[in-house]
């Protein structure tokens, strides 16, 4: 008999409602290691069963919860996102990370980016990857949704910053390159690097390196651009 084609894995359901279930059992049991079991009734389920246990792998899957030795406890990326407040940079970053921690949507944001096409142009790239159709519906309103979060809190952040920058605009010029001095000891995190660039007439930017800088963290850093590209009207809007 031939078998019944299974579809690669991915979160059932989305980081918003990962997110609302996670801070169920941070109420609880804040990072301390509990029992599968534990976490199902911390979740409000009457136990481990088929739904409280794809809950259980989604959250896995995006790295909220976290194995210690036997058990499992609040990951420190969750800790992150559910204690610092909307606009914080470190909650924005936390929630960017454990978006495309699954694999499957690390895939989809390097091929689509911050901007998915249509619904049956995705149905179509998932069925070739192995979905059937079902699933790769699922799977779409789950991504979509988690997108749109990411999106939210990145627009948050830069709500934030925005508001920084204005209230300490000085007039003094912008420099193409300098390097920064290092903070005192003490302060959390040295910044190894300040570059700062004008990229058009009226625009200009400055990126604050902190720590090491390294290959990785700048690819970050345009993946992370890439997603809040579509909170700004392009040239073209603002010159109608």
């Amino acid at each position: 008999m031939e078998k019944k084609s299974r579809s690669p894995r991915y979160p059932s359901i989305s980081l918003r409602e990962a997110i609302g279930k996670i801070k169920m059992v941070y109420e609880k049991e804040h990072t301390h290691k509990a029992d599968r079991a534990v976490i199902a009734t911390d979740m409000g389920y009457a136990g481990l069963n088929g739904a409280s246990a794809a809950v259980i792998a989604s959250l896995r899957q995006y790295g909220l919860l976290e194995r210690s030795g036997e058990a499992m406890r609040v990951s420190e990326y969750a800790t992150t996102s559910l204690e610092l407040p909307p606009g914080d940079d470190q909650r924005s970053m936390a929630v960017e990370r454990v978006a495309f921690t699954p694999p499957l949507f690390a895939e989809l944001n390097a091929e689509f980016g911050s901007k998915l096409p249509s619904d049956e142009n995705l149905r179509l790239y998932l069925i070739k990857s192995g979905f059937n159709r079902n699933a790769a519906n699922n799977l779409i309103r789950t991504y979509r949704d988690t997108l749109s979060l990411v999106k939210e809190e990145v627009a948050g952040y830069d709500a934030e910053a925005e508001t920084e920058d204005t209230s300490q605009e000085t007039s003094r010029p912008m420099q193409h390159l300098r390097s920064a001095p290092q903070l005192e000891q003490g302060h959390v995190g040295n910044v190894s690097e300040n570059l700062q660039y004008r990229l058009t007439d009226d625009c200009k930017v400055r990126v604050l390196f902190e720590g090491s800088v390294s290959q990785e963290a700048v690819s970050k850093l345009i993946a992370y651009l890439n997603l809040g590209i579509d909170a700004f009207p392009s040239k073209k809007a603002k010159d109608e």
